[in-house]
Order: C-alpha cells, then structure tokens, then sequence
C-alpha cells in the first residue's frame, strides 16, 4: 500500500484480534482504519474500538462491496490491485517485481518489460 498511497504509514494488524493491541500503540496519532469487508461493526467491532481511541473508522471496503467493486471479505489492498492495476504497472520500478508477480499468479499481474 506504500506505493499506491504513500501519504500514510500503514500499519497491519495481521488479524482483527491484534486490533486494539496496535491501536493502544498509536494513541495521540492521527489513525484512519480501513476494516476488511463486512468488519466495520460486526464480529471485532472496528467502528467501536476506532471510537474507543478517537480514530476514523473508513467504511470504503463496504462502499466497495456494494457498488461490486470487491468480493466479500475483500479488504482495501484487493480493492486497489483489482481496481488499479493499469496504474500500478506504470509504477512499478522494484528489480524484484518480475519475481513478485511469478510468485503470485493469481493476482494477473503484468511483469515489467526488459
């Protein structure tokens, strides 16, 4: 997400468990979340614990959802690498990116050009 959007530090969570542990580390930052499809306010309860510490809680992934834009429990990195694809392969400048994409076919990545 660096390299799509490199106006934030992103930070993950690795699973909705480590959550609150990550948010307590980022107290008195300016924290946006971007919960994972259907995660905004069910089962971890994102909205709840992004209001516990006064974070924005981003509801993009459920806007995405239902506009078609991503598959169920996609998360906001499946968004971008369907949706921006064309613009992703204009910047890609990584000497290991061609390995990236042979390391991971079933994302229909284009390697860079020789």
């Amino acid at each position: 997400m660096d390299h799509v959007l490199p106006i934030y530090n992103w930070v993950a969570t690795n699973s909705a468990g480590q959550l609150e542990k990550k948010c307590k580390a980022l107290i008195g930052r300016k924290v946006i979340l971007f919960p994972d499809h259907n995660q905004y306010d069910k089962n971890s309860n994102w909205k709840a614990i992004g209001d516990k510490y006064g974070f924005e809680v981003s509801k993009d992934c459920e806007n995405w959802y239902k506009a078609g834009l991503i598959k169920e429990k996609d998360d906001i990195v499946d968004y971008y690498l369907m949706n921006y694809s064309k613009v992703m392969k204009h910047d890609k400048i990584d000497p290991e990116w061609n390995d990236f994409v042979d390391d991971n076919p079933k994302l229909n990545l284009t390697k860079n050009q020789d």
